[in-house]
């Protein structure tokens, strides 16, 4: 499907219990040092809402909030965006979205300023059940803004990849995902994901490059990832994506991540904002890795992760692998 302004505006909901609308975005500035993710989602029909954050600074703070059951009163929708709690987002004119977060301990105020190609539906693929049935915009390109960490505030001007989906959606089908998304720059671009649904086995592979302007469909994808003693920090993580004409392969090399609960009880995936080697150059790339999200119900706490952060809140960031000396 090729992108229509009214992608970035609010869909009417339709009937089902599970017609969703969200927002979600990755970045990373290099120079800054400051990385991070966000996530508005709001169920219209439950009502409930879902607001997540993770934002951090390198060899400062970071901040983590998950808040996946948000009641109905605490969410508005207009013409133009969505507030759920203390997230909101808002289209400011055709591929421009503006995206906020206020509370003591952080806040922020990005805009989406520039895409590096037409924003995209990345849904196809041979075996693919689509898990939202209307759309699912996707686009790399530079957002801009203030972000606060606790009493510091620090302007940005970061690579990032953005995501819009709205209709009925349900993730419980699958028991693995590999997910990422990133760029280069106007160059190079990308989003690819490697699920397995539980009740066939059966794997599917979608996403697509895009390359100065020009987008072409992934026929497969292979992902390589060693972890760290914890079992969920990445140390590194190998992607292959293959169009019909090419072969692509991008080194991911972790910087910070966090644990990500999407339904009560369970945690889904860790989410790791990278630095990635590509042909020789080095861009950003976040990827989510998810090998048993829904067969167990344990949130790691903050000591059993060597340093994907797994706490909600304010906090320094703080390995947790040191060697201990008994007498």
């Amino acid at each position: 499907m090729s992108y229509e302004s009214s992608w970035d505006l609010p869909h009417p909901p339709e009937a089902e219990e599970n017609w969703q609308e969200s927002d979600c975005y990755w970045f990373f500035d290099a120079k800054a040092g400051i990385g991070g993710w966000q996530r508005i989602g709001y169920h219209p029909n439950r009502p409930q809402g879902q607001s997540a954050i993770f934002i951090y600074k390198i060899g400062g703070k970071r901040f983590l909030r998950r808040q996946i059951d948000v009641d109905g009163s605490r969410c508005r929708r207009t013409e133009r965006g969505q507030t759920v709690g203390p997230a909101s987002t808002t289209c400011v004119s055709p591929k421009v979205m503006r995206y906020t977060y206020d509370e003591p301990d952080a806040s922020l105020s990005l805009e989406f300023v520039e895409s590096f190609y037409e924003p995209r539906d990345w849904m196809t693929g041979d075996g693919y059940k689509r898990e939202t049935e209307k759309g699912h915009l996707e686009c790399g390109g530079r957002v801009r803004g203030k972000i606060r960490l606790g009493d510091q505030t620090y302007e940005v001007d970061a690579l990032a990849h953005r995501d819009r989906s709205w209709g009925p959606r349900s993730v419980h089908g699958l028991d693995v995902l590999w997910f990422s998304v990133g760029t280069l720059g106007p160059d190079l671009s990308w989003a690819a994901m490697k699920v397995r649904y539980a009740e066939t086995g059966q794997y599917a592979k979608v996403g697509f490059v895009a390359r100065s302007g020009a987008s072409s469909d992934l026929v497969d994808v292979d992902v390589n990832t060693t972890f760290a003693s914890d079992g969920m920090t990445p140390l590194q993580s190998i992607w292959k994506l293959q169009t019909e004409e090419e072969t692509i392969s991008l080194k991911c090399t972790p910087i910070q991540g966090f644990v990500h609960r999407l339904v009560p009880g369970a945690f889904m995936a860790t989410g790791h904002t990278s630095i990635v080697e590509c042909e020789g150059k080095q861009g950003f790339c976040d990827f989510a890795v998810a090998l048993n999200p829904y067969h167990g119900a344990h949130l790691p706490t903050e000591k059993e992760t060597v340093t994907t952060c797994s706490q909600d809140g304010l906090s320094d960031f703080q390995p947790h692998d040191r060697a201990v000396v008994h007498d």
